[in-house]
């Protein structure tokens, strides 16, 4: 479980550092994309009356996204054999 836990906090630490960059990135790449992400930002903070704005929620979300890409390689590679 300890491994687990710290593991959580290490995303959330790494991926909320690059975001920003991956930001940047996901402008000058992909910004359909980058639109997605902005109009769900605006969506929540709308929605839940956030008194954020919504590009600090982009960034939010984009570390999220890639926290949620970490647990899964996490499970992928600690997964037991059988």
């Amino acid at each position: 479980m300890i491994r687990h836990g710290s593991s959580h906090g290490l995303a959330v630490l790494i991926c909320t550092l690059p975001s920003g960059f991956l930001i940047a990135m996901l402008k000058a790449y992909l910004p359909d994309l980058l639109i997605v992400f902005s109009k769900v930002s605006i969506f929540l903070c709308t929605l839940l009356g956030l008194p954020y704005p919504p590009k600090s929620v982009e960034l939010i979300l984009v570390a999220s996204v890639m926290a949620c890409i970490w647990g899964a390689a996490f499970t992928f590679m600690h997964k037991e054999k059988r």
